[in-house]
């Protein structure tokens, strides 16, 4: 699939600086683990871009700006360099459970966040249309009110609303102040 998707990238026109709209999937992405992610072409060689989505952690919202470098036939493909900032919200107000230790009180009116600032580097192809990305980043945790939803929290054998089965809650993804992180994105441009 991914092979035929290249194939029909490349024997694409380049795209003219423009929008472009990605579905994103990632491990640790600003835009979570889902996400939808607006670009807009400032230029061949830069852009910004504003992406929501969903995580383990909550809510995402992220903002970037990336620099390209074209390489290939007709500028097709493109080395890219971006950093900006992403946040997670969690919060009953919101529509979702907040983990915490048991005896720690949640305000059901608070959003919990936790800021973040990604740099990243890219590599994109795009043709008249249909664009795809594989991105490699780091994030570090600037701010998080969260932490203090798992103190006291222990890890057992059986599960608890800081230590669920198979994942990590979002207090405790939270509490790390450096990750890598990895997205696929395909793209919509025009």
């Amino acid at each position: 699939m991914l092979a035929l998707l290249l194939t029909a990238l490349s024997a694409a026109a380049p795209i003219d600086p423009g929008h472009t709209i990605w579905f994103d999937q990632g491990f640790g992405a600003p835009t979570g683990l889902v996400g939808l992610r607006y670009t807009h072409d400032l230029s061949p060689k830069a852009s910004v871009e504003g992406g929501l989505g969903l995580g383990l952690s909550g809510y995402q919202v992220a903002a970037m700006g990336h620099l390209r470098k074209p390489f290939g036939d007709k500028g097709r493909g493109a080395w890219m360099a971006g950093a900006g900032l992403s946040n997670a919200l969690i919060g009953e107000s919101l529509g979702m459970h907040v983990p915490h230790a048991d005896g720690v009180a949640v305000d059901s009116n608070k959003i919990y966040s936790t800021t973040w600032m990604n740099a990243e580097g890219a590599v994109q192809t795009q043709g008249k249309h249909l664009g795809l990305r594989l991105t490699l980043g780091l994030a570090v945790r600037l701010r998080s009110n969260m932490d203090d939803l798992c103190d006291g929290e222990e890890m057992t054998s059986e599960p608890t609303d800081c230590y669920p089965p198979h994942t990590a809650s979002a207090p405790k993804l939270s509490s790390v102040p450096l990750f890598p992180y990895l997205g696929l994105a395909y793209g919509w441009g025009w």
